[in-house]
């Protein structure tokens, strides 16, 4: 009989299995109660292979309930059992908790007398709520700005260092800030104030970073109606336009600023006015200069009638600079005119108000004196009030650190015009409306100050007085340090290069004007030194030679070279083209035409000698230098000029008339600027020509003084030479004894100088 029919559990291929700790173990159940004559024996299967354990699962598992052991005895038979077993009602099916991991292991091991352990189901987690959705166009002008932000922050030090790969890192940034504004402006729809402050950013951008002019021209045309966006846009445009077509750009500019003045805009008039007036300085040209004057008179009209002081202090000071730069024959009264009109305002503003601005007033008069070069101690005075102000500036209150400052505007202004100007116009704590300009640094401006002190003292004080030395030594420190270490602004790679190239330019003068100082001492080893530190720096591949300094390296070689006594050389350099008088009239005023002048009277001193070989280029050189000279605004150029015309050969005696004149004139001047070089060559060629023969106090007087103005010059050579006269002179006046000292000396110092120089003395002394 096939039991498993009746297992009430169902039939498992195995068996059922209790939970007895041995699972592998086949349970037989007993056969129900029958007389033991119909009982049949049965066979009981050997049990199946042991299977690991990770093979049961729940379904598996079975509770066998406990029965009493004479409970199949109340049945006849298997019909009984039946019928009972129908007879008994059904049990509703409990769903049954599936046992863990732990859980089963339990099970295996809990003895079958146990109740089976019922585990509470954790109540079910309500749903995560949805996360909002992305704004793209806000993520991407939040990248623009980090971008952007962190090339900006580097660009000092790319600026600084010059490596390719920084420099590709830092576009590679600038680029990718880009290109997430040109995304927001061609895939998605903005408010027209957005999108036209965002292409006013991004037409800057690409200004500022890049030169696609055209690129930049083309976003600006994109613009709307709104006046301030407007304004802002067409000043970008002439900024960029300039690049490209100057002209344009200007005519541009003339054509929008009456319609400006139409509307009565007036702090846009101020904007574009100023934009007018610095595009137009850039420009070589007289009449651009004299279209700049009128802008800025202009200004200064609306100025005085609105009660913008600001402005017409800050536009007096544009003026001025206008005037210095021209060099025209009435530009330095015109300028310090300019500089009067500024100051009459002066005590109606606080102190710490436009430090910016007096300091350019102060520098431009300062500048004013050193060219005309007329009062010495006037120009030290100066000196001392713009060393003054320096000092009194408050840098947190008055000086950023990229050299901005504003000029605050007195009237009321449409705050429609002010909403976004991009930093040209805007709006101070106190309310006011203000004018963004930009200038130097205060750093930079110590180092200015510093150059100007230094040439101020070469004129001002005695050569044996170390102040333009100091003066000239503490800039080039500051300047070695800027350009040492990286500026901590935030700035673009353009702007930091020129500002470290402006470092490196001042740093080339200051050590330039050194080795002049080294010259006028006539210490010829210094000055040789410096010139070799000069001609190094120009060889660097960062410093940005031009002319103008080529032709300064030339003739301060040009200077040592005549000093040493190797005029061959110093007369081929004198006399290159790079020191040809130039042939417009109008540049007689400039430092260029003043290095062509200077080069010209060194020739002639050296050729004057009709021993020369080229003695014959001397009248014509001289009659062509004489209407720069005499029309020169630098008394010391006079100087020199009139004491060329007393050297120059004679003919006759009637012309000693006219020698005296020349060199009472030449005296003059000197005095008048306390020029000690050309006043002991003066009076030592005046010993030579009017008391060589005659014997007297008057005589032994002017070479006495001469050789006095030569030792306090610390020139040996013409030490030599008022020693050799001086000596002449007192054996004429029966003083051997001083005579004899006097003439040892001027040998001893003759033996001192270069061997060129020693055959010339040595034919002058004996």
């Amino acid at each position: 009989m096939d039991w498993q029919m009746f297992n009430p559990y169902g039939s498992h291929p195995n068996g059922a299995y209790a939970s007895s700790g041995q699972p592998n173990r086949p349970i037989n159940y007993p056969p129900p109660y029958l007389p033991h004559a119909q009982q049949q024996p049965h066979s009981i299967p050997p049990p199946p292979p042991p299977q690991a354990a990770h093979q049961y699962n729940a379904a598996s598992m079975v509770i066998i309930p406990q029965r009493p052991p004479d409970y199949l005895s109340q049945f006849q038979d298997l019909s009984d059992y039946r019928e009972h077993m129908q007879q008994q009602p059904r049990q509703p099916k409990q769903p049954r908790p599936q046992p863990r991991a732990h859980q089963h292991d339990q099970m295996l091991s809990t003895p079958t007398s146990r109740k089976p352990e019922v585990i509470p189901q954790l109540p079910p987690q309500p749903p995560k709520p949805a996360s909002p959705p992305v704004d793209l166009q806000q993520l991407l002008l939040s990248l623009a700005d980090e971008y952007i932000s962190t090339a900006r922050g580097m660009g000092p030090m790319v600026a600084l260092m010059k490596q390719d790969t920084r420099l590709q890192e830092y576009y590679k940034l600038i680029a990718m800030g880009m290109r997430c504004m040109d995304a927001v402006l061609r895939k998605y729809r903005l408010e027209p104030r957005a999108e036209a402050s965002l292409r006013l950013r991004y037409a800057t951008l690409l200004f500022e970073e890049t030169n696609n002019n055209l690129d930049a021209e083309e976003v600006l045309n994109k613009g709307n109606r709104l006046l301030d966006l407007k304004y802002s846009m067409q000043h970008l445009q002439a900024r960029v336009l300039f690049r490209t077509k100057p002209k344009a750009a200007l005519k541009s500019l003339d054509k929008l600023i009456p319609d400006v003045e139409t509307f009565q805009h007036t702090a846009w008039t101020y904007a574009l006015r100023f934009l007018r007036v610095t595009l137009s300085s850039q420009m070589e040209s007289h009449q651009e200069s004299l279209v700049a004057l009128q802008h800025l008179r202009s200004i200064s009209a609306t100025a005085e009638s609105f009660g913008d002081v600001e402005i017409f202090i800050t536009s007096a000071a544009f003026e001025a600079m206008i005037h210095l730069k021209s060099g025209g024959p009435e530009s330095i009264e015109q300028a310090q005119r300019a500089i009067a009109s500024a100051r009459s305002y002066q005590l109606q503003l606080p102190s710490t108000e436009l430090s910016q601005v007096w300091a350019i007033l102060d520098i431009v008069d300062l500048a004013c004196s050193l060219k005309h070069s007329q009062n010495p101690e006037q120009a030290n005075m100066k000196m001392n009030a713009m060393q003054h102000l320096m000092d009194e500036a408050n840098p947190k209150l008055a000086w950023n650190s990229d050299g901005s400052f504003t000029v605050c505007l007195n009237h009321i202004v449409d705050p429609n015009l002010i909403g976004n100007t991009g930093d040209i116009l805007n709006f101070e704590s106190k309310g006011q409306v203000s004018l963004s300009f930009h200038w130097l640094p205060q750093r930079d401006l110590y180092m200015l100050g510093y150059y100007l002190s230094g040439i101020t003292a070469i004129q001002s004080k005695s050569i044996t007085d170390d102040k333009a030395n100091n003066y000239l030594l503490e800039g080039l420190r500051m300047a070695k340090e800027l350009l040492k270490s990286p500026s901590t602004d935030h700035s673009t790679v353009t702007t930091a290069s020129q500002r470290y190239e402006w470092h490196a330019m001042s740093s080339w003068f200051m050590r330039l004007q050194l080795a002049l100082i080294a010259c006028q001492r006539a210490d010829w080893t210094s000055a040789r030194s410096h010139l070799d530190r000069l001609e190094t720096e120009v060889k660097d591949p960062a410093f940005k030679l031009t002319d103008d300094i080529s032709r300064w390296l030339r003739y301060v070689e040009a200077t040592i070279s005549q000093a040493i006594g190797d005029t061959t050389t110093a007369v081929e350099i004198f006399l290159s083209p790079i020191f040809a008088l130039p042939t417009n009239k109008n540049r007689m005023n400039d430092a260029q035409t003043d290095l062509c002048i200077l080069a010209a009277l060194n020739t002639l001193l050296v050729i004057r000698s009709p021993m020369h070989n080229r003695h014959t280029l001397f009248p014509d050189l001289l009659a062509r230098l004489e209407p720069f000279c005499i029309q020169h605004a630098n008394k010391s150029i006079h100087s020199a000029f009139y004491l060329m015309r007393a050297i120059s050969p004679r003919t006759d005696e009637s012309t000693i008339l006219k020698m005296k004149q020349h060199l009472q004139l030449a005296l003059k001047d000197a005095k008048a600027i306390n020029n000690s070089q050309l006043l002991y060559i003066s009076l030592n060629f005046m010993t030579a020509f009017f008391f060589k023969d005659l014997a007297g106090d008057q005589a032994e007087k002017s070479a006495r003084t001469g050789l006095h103005l030569a030792k306090r010059g610390k020139s040996q050579l013409w030490t030599c030479a008022a020693n050799g006269m001086l000596a002449d002179t007192l054996a004429r006046c029966g003083k051997g004894e001083e005579a004899a000292r006097v003439r040892s000396e001027a040998e001893k110092g003759v033996g001192s100088l270069p061997s060129p120089l020693r055959d010339l003395c040595t034919n002058g002394v004996n």
